[in-house]
């Protein structure tokens, strides 16, 4: 068998150990070592296990009541029958279970350690030859000492002044070797004065702070705050705009740092109101896919506003983009221009409704489709087909027509078609999630969601805000091979200006107004400078048909590199140009696992890029986006700095 060598807190864990020999002695100690809270049953035990304190005795045989509420079994009785029957309970519920020299019982293994302080040094041969790990463990006697211990120590007490002092990454890995070589040298270790001079030694010259070293220009002298304008701005906009920003994400609250003001953008890279120039990863939350101020979207920008900004009536232009957005997604044969992603979702859920005659929306935990009344709901706790507001402000009434059902799981959709027959108007989905951070379908599960939206005379909507465009010039329909009833679109179509669009079938599409009841209508609908920067970008992919493998190419650099950097500590999705890095070693497939993710880490990961000149999402549950306009040396700068956050972290 094949073990991983992993850490796990043990303080106040409930840990049982079954048996009362000496092994079951050496066991029971070692868990108390590590603060486990420890109950043996055994019909006899040693004195010396009465003796231990802190330990709980059932003076009986086992029997499986006595796993209720175990963390943690080690089986070490003498009756080797015995250990393998409470290996199998523990398995069967999922009870991390050691059975001692019974190693095809066990599913975790006690390395022969060494415990000095807070170092700990593990050994094992897998259970193949405890004595190679003890001998492993004796010779490292001579190198884990009080002295290594106690070094240690003040390393992990200055490392938050060492990170905020030393910019470069390499320069801070050789302060900590010269700590560590004086104290062996010394035979004691080095004194604060020692260290601070130590410090001192690699603070940069000139007094200049470069956090990239790719021609980021972001200097600040020593001492000085690199958001002092940022912070300034934010302070005067929290008196006028709610929590000092226009959209919540952009307040930075979760990562615990102060908003950057964005005062320009250019390719791929923005500069702050302090000057800092950045990589940026967010590209306006994917719209730029071919990065900021594409030149030639931006001449056709002016000649347009030179024209009128609007008009509040028909234009020719608009005829052009419905046309490309038909050639490029087929299945939106006939499409309606709205301003803005949250528009054209709810229109489109409007629509499905006005057409099937039916009134409920089946939408999946985690996934976001705009902040309309009828979708900003979750899950209630009674039950899968309930659900509950997911915002103050919106009634109750509003949510019992959205049932929720769990992202790539068949089941859950198939109860709600079964306890709601012939009530479900449509499905909405995001073909890739990209709102709980990047999360793929399971293979099979968009086509089932096609199968079962047919089979029941509901519509299918795949809200492609994110994806539309993103993935290929169909959006992930196009990628996945599976055809919606509806779509919405977003970001990309409006080449960075505020645009959205939803489309479908013309026979679905003719419920719209003015030809048919549903009514929908917007004053800017169709505006005739976003249209133009929507036509000028869709023309450009449309022109550059290897864009999506080149984007998809350099994408997988970023997954490649932070996967072999991390060693197992985070799980990255990634398809096309969208990634997210989520701080959880488990699979993320669904909203449950990625709400596992560790935030806190999450956001310090965040923050050492953010001053490092990596602009990303501050969120651990948005994704990156790369653009056309990132090239191969900001692709090797993000992997690098990703590189140095899991060397020192």
């Amino acid at each position: 068998m094949s073990y991983f060598p992993m850490f796990i807190e043990l303080n106040g864990r409930r840990c049982l150990v079954v048996g009362g020999g000496g092994i079951a002695l050496h066991k029971i100690r070692v868990l108390k070592e590590f603060g486990a809270d420890v109950l043996v049953v055994s019909p006899t035990v040693l004195p010396e296990i009465l003796e231990l304190k802190g330990v709980s005795y059932r003076r009986k045989s086992f029997d499986r009541s006595d796993l209720a509420g175990q963390e943690l079994v080690v089986a070490a009785t003498d009756d080797a029958e015995q250990n393998r029957r409470i290996s199998e309970l523990c398995r069967e519920k999922h009870i991390p279970v050691n059975a001692v020299d019974q190693i095809k019982d066990c599913s975790f293994i006690f390395p022969a350690y060494l415990k000095e302080g807070e170092v700990v040094a593990a050994f094992s041969s897998g259970g193949q030859s405890p004595a190679t790990a003890q001998y492993l463990k004796e010779a490292m006697r001579q190198v884990l000492t009080p002295l290594l211990s106690e070094t240690a120590d003040r390393l992990g007490k200055i490392r938050p002044r060492v990170r905020e002092e030393i910019g470069r990454q390499s320069d801070r890995k050789e302060v900590y070797r010269r700590i560590l070589r004086r104290a062996l040298e010394s035979g004691e270790p080095p004194s604060e004065d020692e260290m601070a001079r130590m410090i001192a030694s690699y603070q940069k010259q000139d007094s200049s702070r470069v956090l990239s070293e790719q021609g980021n220009n972001r200097i600040k002298q020593s001492g000085d705050r690199m958001d002092v304008k940022s912070r300034e701005l934010f302070e005067a906009a929290k008196r006028h705009i709610p929590g000092g920003v226009n959209s919540p994400v952009r307040a930075f609250q979760n990562a615990g740092r102060t908003p950057r003001f964005i005062v320009s953008g250019n390719g791929s890279r923005i500069t702050d109101a302090d000057g800092n120039e950045m990589i940026d990863y967010v590209c306006s939350w994917g719209a730029g896919i071919f990065g900021h101020a594409p030149k030639r979207v931006v001449e056709k920008v002016q000649a347009a506003c030179g024209r009128g900004l609007t008009f509040g009536a028909p234009t020719e232009h608009e005829v052009v983009l419905a046309e490309l957005i038909a050639e490029s997604v087929p299945s939106m044969e006939v499409s309606r221009l709205v301003s803005s992603g949250t528009e054209a979702v709810m229109s489109a859920v409007r629509t499905a409704r006005g057409y099937t005659g039916r009134d409920k929306i089946v939408k999946f935990q985690g996934c976001y489709h705009g902040h309309s009344d009828g979708l900003l709901v979750k899950a209630g706790s009674a039950a899968l087909t309930t659900s509950v507001p997911d915002s103050a402000g919106v009634p109750w009434d509003y949510t019992r027509h959205t049932l929720i059902a769990q992202y790539n799981d068949k089941d859950s959709v198939e109860e709600l078609f079964v306890s709601y027959p012939n009530e479900i108007a449509a499905v909405i989905v995001e073909p890739v999630a990209a709102n709980m951070g990047v999360v793929l379908p399971e293979p099979g599960f968009l086509e089932f969601l096609r199968e079962i939206t047919k089979r029941s005379g509901a519509l299918l909507i795949f809200d492609e805000v994110i994806t539309g465009f993103r993935l290929a010039r169909g959006g992930a329909q196009e990628y996945y091979g599976v055809t919606p009833d509806l779509t919405t679109l977003g970001k990309i179509v409006g080449g960075g200006m505020p645009i959205g669009a939803y489309g479908g079938r013309r026979e679905i599409m003719e419920m719209v107004s003015p030809v048919g009841p549903v009514y929908q209508a917007g004053t800017l609908s169709g505006n005739p400078i976003a249209v133009t920067a929507g036509i000028e970008t869709l023309t450009m992919l449309k022109e550059d048909p290897g864009i999506y493998q080149r984007l998809s190419d350099q994408t997988e650099k970023i997954k490649h590199a932070v996967t072999d950097a991390a060693g197992g500590q985070v799980c990255v999705n990634q398809i096309g140009s969208l990634l997210s890095v989520f701080f959880t070693s488990a699979r993320v497939t669904d909203y449950k696992s990625a709400a596992a993710s560790d935030t806190v880490r999450y956001a310090d990961c965040f923050g050492y890029l953010l001053d490092h000149g990596i602009y990303t999402a501050p969120s651990q549950f948005e994704a990156m986006f790369v653009s056309d306009a990132h090239s191969q040396e900001d692709i090797a700068c993000i992997c690098r700095v990703f590189s140095e956050y899991f060397l020192e972290n």
